[in-house]
């Protein structure tokens, strides 16, 4: 596809068979790692890059940023430099530019996180810091993290055909 990148595309591909019957079965959280590394520097052979997806349903009430404490989730999260520390960056958030297929459910939004390794995403979200942080959007509904492999289209074995 002339135009769009291989990160790109893999980005898409991952998007569109997270809703599709190429699912894999429903597969449970693990909990933390039994050693949640404190920044990059801490992770040895961090080379297969991955992307956490996150997808919310905002409840009724809607996402409510600042916290009856004060603290504001948003805020307190881009002062803290977890994805820095990390090595992650967003790639793309819910600001939707168009639907091809079936509509985008109003209360949804999704983003996605590219991070060097697996152990760079958990250093992140099993952190002291980011579980504080959590902590300011209770309530405000339900919200999927999960990690994909960074794949290319030929790494799909699933778009090879069989």
């Amino acid at each position: 596809m002339k135009g769009i990148s291989i990160p790109a595309l893999s980005c898409l591909c991952i998007l569109a068979f997270t809703t599709s019957a190429f699912c894999r079965d429903a597969v449970p959280p693990k909990g933390a790692p039994p050693h949640v590394p404190a920044s990059l520097e801490d992770i040895e052979n961090c080379s297969d890059p991955v992307v956490m997806l996150v997808i919310g349903e905002v409840s009724e009430e809607g996402f409510d940023w600042q916290h009856p404490s004060g603290r504001d989730y948003g805020e307190e999260l881009r002062n803290s430099d977890l994805y820095e520390r990390f090595g992650g960056f967003y790639m793309t958030s819910s600001q939707i530019l168009e639907t091809f297929e079936n509509p985008y459910p109003a209360n949804r939004f999704t983003l996605m996180a590219e991070w060097p390794c697996l152990e760079a995403a958990q250093g992140f979200y099993y952190s002291s810091e980011y579980q504080d942080i959590l902590k300011l959007r209770a309530g405000s509904g339900t919200f999927q993290f999960t990690v994909f492999p960074r794949e290319t289209i030929e790494d799909m074995s699933y778009m090879r055909g069989k």
